[in-house]
């Protein structure tokens, strides 16, 4: 497909790249973002340095970088960091509650071919309504919380089911 020559006939036609001809002030003669005017080549590499820093940062220290998005993440969604939630699956022995599965957490992940650990699989369980933390669940047990819509009378009728014909 021949890009439009300007930025305007390209915001007219809905595409993401317009292409004149004319070298960006680093000399990349390349397609340009209708969004932004910027050259395609210039922001593939700002892009990639960027990568780079991120992918240097990371193999210094792993750990910290996890630690720091595990804590974004946590603060963010559930206004706690990340020692609440190791509070949270320590008081619970390190086992999801419902299933007694044990955490796998750090070096043991290794096991399952990763280069490097991570911080727990447990993942946050809380009530939708009112947006207070629960505890920590594995993966599994959380989606089937989630899957019965945090309903106890749905949850007893599935225990009912399941004595009934399991």
């Amino acid at each position: 497909m021949k890009l439009p020559a300007t930025r305007k006939e390209a915001l007219k036609l809905g595409i993401k790249f317009y292409k004149t001809n004319k070298p960006c002030k680093h000399g990349h003669n390349s397609k340009r973002y209708t969004s932004s005017k910027g050259c395609y080549e210039c922001v593939k590499a700002t892009w990639d340095e960027s990568n780079q820093r991120k992918k240097d940062r990371y193999d210094k220290n792993w750990v910290q970088e996890l630690l720091k998005r595990k804590n974004y993440v946590l603060k963010a969604t559930y206004n706690m960091n990340f020692m609440d939630y190791r509070n949270i699956v320590a008081s619970q022995n390190y086992k999801c509650p419902l299933c007694l599965k044990n955490e796998t957490f750090m070096e043991d992940y290794q096991l399952r071919n990763k280069a490097k650990g991570y911080l727990g699989d447990l993942v946050v369980d809380h009530c939708h309504k009112s947006g207070k933390v629960r505890g920590a669940l594995c993966q599994d047990c959380n989606r089937a919380l989630g899957g019965f819509k945090d309903d106890i009378n749905i949850l007893s009728r599935a225990i009912e089911y399941l004595e009934e014909r399991g």
